[in-house]
């Protein structure tokens, strides 16, 4: 089994599964459609500023706090 990361951690661009979130920030996931075992693309992680994914053919920007709460394995 691949092992946990912060997404913030990841280094772009990858494929990457997301597991689930530490803390807060949930709901937010949520209504973006980011679920326990959704896979998506980290386009951009420059590791400060806001981190560029790609999900459901969207891309969408994740401030580096979120990022940081994240956790994903590697697809």
């Amino acid at each position: 089994m691949k092992s946990l990361k912060c997404l913030s951690e990841v280094i772009s661009p990858a494929q990457v599964v997301f597991v689930a979130v530490r803390g807060d920030g949930v709901r937010k996931l949520q209504d973006m459609g980011l679920l326990p075992g959704e896979k998506f693309g980290l386009i951009h992680n420059a590791n400060h500023g806001p981190v560029m994914i790609s999900l459901k053919r969207t891309t969408v920007a994740i401030g580096s706090r979120l990022a940081h709460k994240i956790m994903v394995r590697e697809a």
